[in-house]
């Protein structure tokens, strides 16, 4: 899915796979570029999800 999407711009994982270092190395291997990480990976999806809540008056 990533080789389809691509662009030629930056790769930035995000969510709580990001933080498997495993994972973050096979991604670069497999795009034969640097992969980065989120500061904070694991609540980019909360955080984005409050956003949307906040801007429709759910919060």
């Amino acid at each position: 899915m990533m080789k389809k999407s691509e662009k030629g711009g930056d790769i930035l994982m995000t969510g709580g796979g990001a933080l498997n270092t495993g994972i973050h190395r096979a991604f670069e291997e497999e795009m034969m570029k640097d992969v980065y990480v989120a500061k904070y990976p694991q609540f980019n999806g909360a955080v984005g999800a409050a956003l949307i809540a906040s801007e429709r008056g759910g919060i």
